[in-house]
């Protein structure tokens, strides 16, 4: 791979008025220079695209912006995929919400790994929480990591240890990922689904440093409200992907047995993020609360 490779650092946003400047902002300030910026809002009912049409309009800075405004809602999953599938052209693919700012350093370092690893095929890395209005939540000092500490693991790290998701908000993807499999038309997600089409053609790295500032505030939590048909769509998709896997021998047969056996878990996983979430941010003022949120995402 080029050791300089063409990022597309795709920032998606939805009635995000009050944050969608500080996605803008870090956006912008990233370090790396073959990089295209892609804004893409989801038919927001609010300020949102004013405010990036403004950010735009008066942006002088060497990094190229475009802009994409969906007509209609599509949803996350299917915004997610029109960006990726359609309008990104880069060998690398960043993914950013536009409720959370990226730090300077995060395109640069995830070239950096994988340009280090070629059989990686997404990475993600630890997150900093942030109140709404930017203010430090709970500091990491209570874990242990080292600074450019990092884990790959693969199919089979998956399968035995039951391993969850990883940074979903921070995450980023080689072209590879998107050529192996069809855009996403089950799921109202994207995030569990590239994590697992990752581990399907190819190893995925976690880096224990944070490069972005995850805002905390109430619309996170209603988006992840538990829906009986939310899980039954999860489990359609992952077994279409996990079908279409074994078709183009990405997996043999005993794998996708195995995969299959555990879509029943694909509930049991969003159910318990879901009750986390809830507690941080129903009792976030309470210190003890909060060690006890991060000491469960450690």
């Amino acid at each position: 791979m080029n050791n300089s490779p063409l990022v597309s650092f795709c920032i998606f946003s939805y009635n995000q008025e009050n944050f969608i400047t500080d996605a803008l902002e870090g956006a912008v300030s990233q370090d790396y220079d073959n990089l295209e910026i892609i804004v893409s809002d989801d038919c927001s009912t609010d300020n949102t695209p004013q405010i990036i049409d403004n950010f735009v309009s008066n942006y002088k800075g060497k990094h190229q912006i475009i802009v994409n405004k969906n007509e209609h809602n599509m949803g996350i999953a299917k915004h997610v995929c029109k960006i990726l599938y359609e309008k990104a052209k880069g060998d690398i693919l960043v993914v950013a919400a536009g409720d959370d700012k990226s730090l300077p350093n995060r395109t640069s370092m995830t070239v950096e790994y994988f340009n280090r690893f070629p059989e990686i095929s997404s990475l993600s890395f630890l997150t900093q929480p942030v109140e709404k209005d930017m203010s430090m939540g709970t500091p990491y000092s209570h874990l242990t990591f080292r600074p450019h500490s990092f884990s790959i693991f693969n199919l089979d790290d998956y399968l035995k240890l039951n391993m969850g998701l990883y940074s979903g908000d921070s995450r980023a993807l080689r072209r590879s990922v998107i050529n192996a499999f069809p855009p996403l038309k089950i799921a109202p997600a994207e995030d569990y689904f590239l994590y697992l089409r990752s581990l399907m053609i190819g190893n995925i790295a976690y880096i224990r440093e944070p490069v972005l500032l995850r805002r905390h505030h109430d619309s996170n939590v209603s988006a992840m409200v538990p829906k009986k048909s939310r899980y039954k769509k999860n489990r359609l998709q992952f077994r279409e992907d996990i079908i279409w896997a074994l078709d183009h021998n990405y997996i043999d047969e005993r794998i996708s047995q195995k995969l299959l056996e555990r879509t029943k878990t694909i509930t049991r996983y969003s159910y318990k993020k879901v009750i986390k979430t809830i507690l941080y941010n129903k009792l976030r003022n309470n210190k003890i609360v909060r060690m006890l949120y991060w000491k469960m995402h450690s």
